[in-house]
């Protein structure tokens, strides 16, 4: 969670960081507080800088401030983890691929029609996430 301190300056890192209202949550909610000069957050690369004056408050109080937000906590208050767009494409991908085989081997012509639609509609989504890499 907090990958490097210094007085006056603390960095932290957490996956769920990446996530815009996650990240504007905590920044509001340590905004609030006396003390704190500067935040500036980072949804790229899941970290936050936050720059403080220690003569008003410490960072063994701020590390408290920080821990009670629960980052692992989803938006709806239930632990959860956000959703990985090119994980989801790349399993939807296999599976639909794999069940288009098997209807094909079953000679479920309907099924494997289906299967191979969602097997496009999977590599739509993972070209739409790659398409920087992928168009150049």
């Amino acid at each position: 969670m907090i990958v490097s301190s210094i007085p006056g300056r603390i960095r932290i890192r957490h996956d769920s960081l990446k996530d815009l209202e996650t990240s504007t949550s905590l920044s509001e909610s340590l905004r609030k507080r006396d003390g704190i000069s500067s935040i500036k957050p980072n949804i790229t690369t899941g970290s936050m800088l936050i720059c403080f004056r220690p003569e008003i408050i410490s960072l063994s109080s701020l590390r408290a401030l920080i821990k009670d937000f629960s980052l692992d906590q989803g938006k709806s208050g239930s632990a959860s983890r956000p959703w990985n767009r090119s994980r989801t494409a790349k399993r939807g991908m296999l599976t639909c691929l794999g069940m288009a085989l098997a209807m094909a081997g079953l000679d479920q012509e309907d099924a494997h029609v289906l299967f191979g639609l969602g097997f496009l509609g999977f590599l739509g989504l993972h070209l739409n996430i790659h398409k920087n890499r992928v168009l150049k």
